[in-house]
């Protein structure tokens, strides 16, 4: 099992780290599906040896975003109160909207880089 860390701790470290085989647990924020909650905050589980996935931490919802097969693209109103904003888009053509805090976006860049539009 790869060392796992929950909380990033800075950008060049993060991504260094990331690299080396370290999963990163990063606040991220969803619109939850199925839910009457709109959006939910939970934690976006960076892993270069799995996919990323994010549960929520009310209810039932969950979604996974399998690296190999996500686009992701900074959103059209990036950098808002904090966070930035990333549009991915997933195998099966549907766009989920994330949001992370600004300190985390490069590292969620860099994880998804090989897809980055």
């Amino acid at each position: 099992m790869a060392a796992a860390r929950k909380a990033p701790i800075s950008p060049a470290k993060d991504v260094a780290d990331f690299h080396q085989g370290v999963e990163l647990r990063v606040r991220a924020l969803f619109v939850t599906p199925d839910s009457r909650i709109k959006a939910q905050w939970g934690e976006l589980r960076l892993s270069n040896s799995a996919d990323a996935a994010w549960k929520a931490k009310v209810g039932k919802d969950a979604l996974t975003i399998p690296l190999a097969t996500t686009t992701i693209a900074p959103a059209a109103k990036h950098i808002s109160m904090g966070t930035a904003a990333f549009d991915l888009t997933l195998a099966d053509g549907n766009v989920q909207r994330m949001r992370v805090y600004t300190r985390d976006a490069g590292l969620v860049t860099a994880v998804f880089g090989n897809a980055v539009a």
